[in-house]
């Protein structure tokens, strides 16, 4: 947001205009969209600007590839470890999805060490989700709390496996373990097809198991896939 207020003062201070420039401008949260929006209100059209949210694209993409329902009749109960900027769009993409299936309301369990101050954020910039869903934001470490008999002693089974955290290591190491314990609930870590993590995973797991790629935001946020999605 910084950076289009400078760009704004750079034409205003040079007194020019340009149609053909489009600045498209990531904002994921809530109160950096109001104040967008109140800067907008307030000047001048110098260039065209398009809001766009990077990991929307990225977990619309990941659901058309993966349906979270397979029949509408399926309940779900996703348990997101890591809720950062990933787990937190899955989520709501989540509950978007449960919207259009009568009688239905998805379960979410989300696991983060930092989940005291994410929880705050949250739930100030997603106040409509708490009616939307039975969600539940719990503070934990996976690296130190036992989150395989976290998963055993769950009353509502967990259908949905998403490994979000912030090193990319202990993503792939978590998922692995989950899988040898769980090899039938769908595990999605995000790593590269044709990558070493690919190898090393299949390496290690037989062709039963339901372990699965995000892909990476390199591979989602290409020309095409980005352009399709906000045309000029």
């Amino acid at each position: 947001l910084n950076n289009l207020m400078g760009i704004h003062y750079f034409f205003q201070r040079s007194r020019k205009t340009n149609d053909d420039l489009y600045v498209y401008i990531h904002l994921q949260g809530t109160e950096t969209r109001r104040l967008y929006q109140e800067m907008e209100a307030e000047s001048e059209r110098l260039f065209h600007v398009q809001i766009v949210n990077l990991y929307e694209l990225f977990v619309d993409t990941l659901f058309e590839k993966y349906p979270l329902y397979k029949v509408p009749e399926t309940s779900a109960h996703i348990l997101l470890i890591g809720f950062g900027s990933m787990g937190q769009q899955i989520a709501l993409k989540a509950v978007s999805e449960s919207e259009s299936i009568q009688n239905h309301t998805v379960h979410i369990t989300a696991l983060d060490k930092y989940m005291k101050k994410i929880k705050r954020n949250w739930q100030r910039n997603n106040p409509h989700v708490d009616r939307q869903a039975e969600l539940s934001l719990l503070s934990f470490d996976v690296e130190s709390d036992n989150v395989i008999r976290f998963i055993q002693a769950q009353k509502t089974p967990i259908t949905h496996i998403y490994v979000c955290l912030h090193e990319d290591n202990l993503d792939l190491l978590t998922g692995m373990a989950l899988s040898n314990h769980f090899p039938h609930i769908p595990i999605f870590i995000e790593y590269s097809e044709d990558s070493i993590a690919e190898k090393w995973i299949q390496s290690r797991i037989s062709g039963t198991r339901l372990i699965y790629s995000t892909g990476t935001l390199n591979q989602i946020l290409n020309e095409e896939k980005f352009l399709k999605r906000h045309p000029l």
